[in-house]
């Protein structure tokens, strides 16, 4: 509503639709098991056709879909994160790839489902890099969760920058807030 009622005079050639994981609150700690509402595999199976009714729904609206994924913390099938398979070993993997089987024959969307826990495009002049924040730790006291966006922040900007992948904005949500501009 908001690109078609509220603003006029904008043509949109599609948009991005970022999917930061966290998707399934997951078995992370024991108490999840218990007290979510059902199951992953479960919660699975109820979402996804919602989401893909979700994201024809964006395609008819704005044309193109270009979808970026991570997988994060809470859908890990382990209790600590792994250093092996944290992707393919994930319900957020599993998640985006039955979205993608459902969507592969609508040529307006297309995927970036990372190997990786991050992934960067570039819109116009603009680099992004999207990663979940679950490998940023600490922050406590007068500084909040500030502390480890920086630092988070800094330390992949280094590696990025090593690597010939710099980025100019950082997209995460580890912490499930929206703050601009920290």
């Amino acid at each position: 509503q908001l690109g078609k009622k509220y603003i006029a005079g904008i043509k949109f050639d599609g948009l991005y639709l970022l999917l930061g994981g966290d998707i399934f609150s997951g078995n992370i700690h024991e108490e999840l098991k218990e007290t979510n509402e059902c199951t992953i595999i479960e919660s699975v199976l109820f979402w996804t056709p919602y989401l893909v009714s979700g994201i024809k729904h964006l395609a008819d609206n704005f044309g193109n879909v270009h979808i970026l994924c991570v997988v994060v913390n809470h859908g890990r099938l382990s209790r600590k994160p792994p250093a092996k398979n944290r992707v393919q070993d994930n319900f957020d993997f599993l998640f985006y790839n039955m979205l993608a089987m459902q969507l592969k024959n609508d040529e307006r969307i297309t995927w970036d489902s990372s190997a990786s826990p991050d992934t960067t495009f570039k819109q116009h002049d603009t680099r992004f890099c999207l990663t979940h924040g679950d490998q940023f730790h600490g922050g406590n006291g007068i500084s909040g969760a500030i502390l480890p966006w920086k630092l988070g922040d800094h330390r992949k900007r280094k590696k990025s920058q090593a690597i010939g992948k710099p980025y100019d904005i950082l997209v995460f949500g580890h912490w499930h807030t929206l703050t601009l501009g920290v």
